[in-house]
């Protein structure tokens, strides 16, 4: 979805979901579901990629005369965040991602109101399908883990669960 609405193109580089190239930035953006998804070493491995790409990029940006501006964009959120000396890209969430990667300052809304009544259309197969799940699942559980009686053998649940064998 995010690449198919974004003025970008998809990316090769690791880490690096999409490039916008416009008139003055270079703009590469990983993108993920929300913000608050990060550790430590998370944010660490996100600079690192973003700085190889920003390395190999450098003497061709200078030539045309472009700013990288590396982006950790989130579908969804309030986060809005500039780079730090810990974090060398910015953080984008929310209304402010989908406007900075279509121009549209709404879309995040129109993105809403085209999902409105999806889940509604979908109930019945959804329904379907978890019960067909729940049927499987009973099924495997009694076969594997029922004894006579239909009663769980819990040791052997946990066993199964847990025994390095």
């Amino acid at each position: 979805m995010v690449f198919a609405v974004s003025r970008g193109r998809k990316f090769g580089a690791k880490g690096i979901d999409i490039e916008i190239e416009e008139e003055k930035t270079y703009k590469a953006i990983t993108v993920k579901s929300e913000p608050n998804i990060f550790n430590a070493s998370q944010t660490a491995r996100i600079n690192d990629e973003f700085q190889e790409l920003q390395n190999r990029l450098r003497q061709p940006l200078r030539n045309l005369g472009k700013q990288f501006d590396p982006i950790l964009g989130c579908s969804y959120g309030k986060r809005v965040i500039e780079p730090s000396a810990k974090r060398r890209y910015r953080v984008i969430s929310g209304q402010a991602f989908w406007q900075e990667i279509t121009g549209d300052p709404d879309f995040y809304l129109k993105l809403m109101r085209l999902m409105y009544d999806y889940p509604d259309r979908q109930r019945e197969r959804y329904l379907q399908e978890w019960a067909n799940a729940v049927n499987r699942f009973t099924r495997d559980i009694l076969n594997d883990f029922a004894r006579a009686d239909g009663t769980l053998d819990w040791e052997k649940i946990v066993q199964f669960n847990s025994s390095c064998d």
